[in-house]
């Protein structure tokens, strides 16, 4: 029996002690003011008109993007705890959590707490008085293939107070501590994608390296014409096909980039297509005209007409530099398509026969190219040895020169 009575008295001071302790955590937990003495509210110190977007910067896998927010203290009430909340959807638009921490302004110390009430909840506990202003790094991970993101960031933050309570069968009213919130306030954000120098790059360099090796297989096959003389160039809207897709291409490209992309794309900024299909525009206009720039001009005819003359090297460059735009045009062109793709605005299907179309344009300008290139090149000198009369030499050098029509 010592025993049993040993259990019994262990089993009725753990039970008191619990009993006594949940007493107690109940009698201190303060709870939320129904009327408290002071306000609580919160605001953005700075309001941009416009939805700011910031620009990530890439860090092995992820990106990084650090955002500051200036918050005052707008009620009458000292708050102490703050919380950050992010809703943020992805280039697709498919809910994407974006993990983040909050630091000081100076971006040394680590607020926010390691566990939170929720996982895309940050909280931390600073004292700021009613009327002063602090700021905070709020430094946002994501992937960079799903950038960029476009959402909200969430502020709440709460504070102790006081309400008068009266108690039953007291007179005086008694102030009792209680907890005041302040109410969430809301700022739309973008994270960018973190550079479009990649994409941009690409369809540069893998244009001009087409063309480079398209005018080193025609320098090959023309080698011993390159010094031949030939006339000057000429624009001629009947015939100059190349020039009319890459300019109409690129007029038609800036339209959809402007009007039917979103503010924030995924491969490349609305600046950016706009600004290389601007450029791919320019660039075809000016080979013919530089390649006029680098003639010489002839002795005036009976008549006083004075024509151009350059050298078959040239014409090539030139022609090297019209594949050029015209391939860049068609590949900005394929990336405008992917846009279209992965935010649904046309099924995939039609793309591929989009894409069938561009690849098929594109072969057919290079064999259009190709062919007026043969053309308009003279075939080269008699080999050496081979006698020529006086008058088949006088007869070439008064020749006139045949002037050449822009591809």
């Amino acid at each position: 029996m010592p025993r049993t009575q040993l259990l019994i008295f262990v089993t009725l001071v753990v039970c008191w002690f619990g009993v006594s302790t949940a007493a107690e955590n109940a009698g201190t937990q303060v709870a939320n003011c129904k009327q408290p003495e002071g306000t609580a509210a919160v605001a953005f110190v700075d309001s941009p008109r416009s939805t700011p977007a910031i620009r990530p910067v890439k860090e092995s896998d992820v990106a990084r993007a650090h955002v500051p927010i200036l918050i005052r203290n707008d009620g009458s009430t000292s708050l102490a705890h703050w919380c950050f909340d992010s809703d943020f959807s992805d280039y697709q638009d498919l809910p994407t959590t974006a993990d983040f921490e909050i630091r000081d302004a100076a971006r040394t110390t680590v607020l926010s707490f390691a566990t939170n009430v929720r996982t895309n909840e940050r909280c931390f506990n600073k004292q700021v008085e009613p009327g002063s202003v602090f700021g905070v790094d709020v430094s946002f991970v994501a992937p960079p293939d799903r950038l960029p993101l476009s959402g909200t960031v969430t502020v709440a933050a709460d504070g102790e107070s006081q309400e008068t309570s009266k108690q039953p069968g007291s007179n005086p009213a008694t102030p009792v501590p209680c907890v005041v919130k302040a109410k969430q306030i809301t700022r739309s954000l973008v994270l960018s994608a973190p550079s479009n120098e990649t994409y941009s790059t690409w369809i540069v360099c893998a244009s001009a390296l087409v063309a480079f090796l398209f005018c080193c297989l025609a320098i090959v096959i023309f080698w011993h014409a390159l010094r031949l003389p030939m006339g000057g160039a000429q624009w001629d809207f009947t015939s100059s096909w190349a020039t009319h897709v890459t300019v109409g291409g690129g007029i038609l490209a800036i339209i959809f980039a402007a009007s039917l992309l979103p503010d924030y794309p995924h491969f490349l900024t609305k600046q950016t297509y706009m600004t290389i299909n601007l450029l791919f525009s320019v660039l075809i206009i000016l080979a013919p005209a530089v390649y006029n720039l680098t003639c010489s001009p002839s002795s005036p005819d009976a008549n006083g007409n004075v024509s151009y003359k350059g050298i078959v090297l040239f014409f090539l460059g030139a022609a090297a530099v019209t594949m050029w735009a015209v391939i860049g045009q068609l590949l900005t062109i394929g990336f405008l398509f992917r846009e279209f793709v992965i935010r649904s605005y046309m099924a995939l299907p039609s793309i591929v026969v989009f894409v069938a179309v561009l690849i098929f344009v594109g072969l057919s300008l290079m064999t259009f190219c190709w062919r007026n290139i043969k053309a308009y090149t003279p075939p080269p000198p008699p080999k050496e040895g081979k006698l020529r009369t006086e008058a088949v030499a006088e007869s070439r050098e008064s020749e006139v020169l045949q002037r050449w029509k822009a591809f």
